[in-house]
């Protein structure tokens, strides 16, 4: 999961284990790389392995702040990050399907993935600006406009997972989670200020030593390795490279039920599972002073 200098080439592997039931959470990321699948759900009521693998370019140099392209670039890079996580969170995320039991902060990731990304006009911001007093608004217009959508695969996927709040997440009640962002945005806004510095780092305008640090403020992990040859490729495709994508599928019949913690689950590598518990710390504000922590 390191680039490679010689072939200026990038891979990136990640494996984890799902209930057939949470595949759901995999459509977003082979969507947005277009990936191929293989293999096949073998059993309704067994776990599966997924198996991503992604391979691409490393990313070129990013046009001068003064130069004619540079804006235009920088909105297609901050974009592809911000889509990026939003396809991936859920899904690191909610391997652990016992982490809807905590209401708040599983509104918090559904409205994150909902949420249209920002897109930028000027310099002045490259994502959704925390202390501009309209972010707000434009926040709970996007999540009334997408979040019922995504409430629609979220809510049969906790019904077969046998979930019994499983209603709270249904479409009808989008407004309950909008209503959590209007009642506690740090939560969100935790989101914006880590996507914000590493745009902003992948621009060339903070020192890029710093990206493995971002990703620790964002996912609260020791081992970050697993996303930054993720947002590498990301970057590169904003630049005019490629990502090609395989997703395979077998059958893991080691594994122990699906609201399994990664550190628990022995197919998953030490890289792959800090995100997924690690990511409960960055969120959880209320053991990190408030809504200041967003500053």
């Amino acid at each position: 999961m390191v680039p490679s200098t010689r072939s200026r080439m990038i891979t990136f592997t990640h494996t984890l284990t799902l209930a057939p039931a949470q595949l759901a959470l995999l459509e977003p990321v082979a969507a947005r790389y277009g990936a191929a699948i293989s293999g096949a759900v073998p059993d309704a009521g067994s776990p599966v392995q997924v198996t991503i693998n992604l391979k691409g370019d490393a990313p070129g140099a990013v046009p001068a702040s003064n130069h004619a392209e540079f804006l235009r670039t920088a909105a297609r890079l901050s974009v592809a990050v911000q889509e990026a996580l939003r396809a991936w969170l859920p899904y690191l995320w909610f391997a652990d399907a016992a982490r809807f039991g905590d209401f708040d902060l599983a509104a918090t990731v559904v409205n994150y993935a909902a949420l249209r990304p920002f897109t930028p006009k000027t310099k002045a911001s490259y994502v959704f600006d925390v202390m501009d007093s309209d972010t707000p608004r434009a926040v709970t217009f996007s999540l009334e406009r997408n979040l019922p959508a995504k409430l629609g695969v979220i809510e049969p996927m906790l019904r077969a997972l046998g979930f019994e709040p499983a209603v709270n997440f249904a479409p009808r009640r989008a407004e309950r989670l909008i209503a959590t962002f209007k009642r506690k945005p740090q939560l969100l806004y935790s989101l914006f200020v880590a996507e914000r510095e590493l745009v902003e780092q992948y621009l060339g305008r903070r020192d890029a030593k710093l990206i493995g640090r971002r990703l620790r403020r964002l996912f609260a992990a020791k081992d970050f390795s697993i996303l930054e040859p993720l947002l590498a490729l990301e970057v590169a495709r904003a630049l005019g490279g490629n990502i090609s994508a395989e997703i395979a599928i077998s059958a893991e019949n080691s594994a122990t039920p699906a609201a399994l913690s990664a550190h628990d689950n022995q197919s998953v590598s030490p890289a792959d599972a800090a995100p997924l518990s690690a990511v409960v710390t960055h969120l959880d504000l209320r053991r990190r002073g408030g809504p200041e922590a967003c500053a």
